[in-house]
């Protein structure tokens, strides 16, 4: 607690009376912008045609194109990650983050709607869930 009342917790806890490190969710989802996105990486326009996949997008300073998609459903989700007109494939389990990185060459941009798209084609169980807190 705090005095905005903002009862957040924090991603890592130390308890140095029993000499335990407690990682808790955020964590491991927080890992999943800082170890991929890299400082200067610049926000490029990502989309979901889906409520339940919320998605982000960056190029990092290497040229990689970083695509973080988080799962809100219950169910795995199937989608498509389109780029300058091309097509991934593959699954996002339930209650996830996912991060998919790809290359990516400046000079050959694709129009700013077809940069990222990570597009649902359909939902469907698949399995035990898995929880966001899993280890990118």
């Amino acid at each position: 607690p705090n005095h905005a009342d903002n009862f957040c917790s924090a991603p890592v806890i130390a308890d140095a009376a029993r000499d335990v490190v407690f990682f808790l969710p955020s964590y491991y989802y927080i890992a999943h912008f800082s170890r991929y996105i890299r400082p200067g990486a610049q926000r490029v326009l990502c989309a979901s045609n889906r409520d339940v996949l919320l998605s982000t997008a960056y190029v990092n300073p290497d040229g990689t194109l970083v695509v973080v998609v988080l799962n809100e459903d219950d169910l795995w989700v199937d989608l498509s990650i389109k780029i300058a007109g091309r097509a991934v494939h593959t699954a996002a389990p339930a209650h996830s983050i996912t991060t998919f990185i790809f290359p990516f060459q400046a000079d050959a941009a694709p129009e700013p709607e077809d940069e990222a798209s990570a597009a649902e084609a359909g939902a469907a169980p698949r399995g035990a869930a898995e929880d966001a807190a899993s280890e990118p």
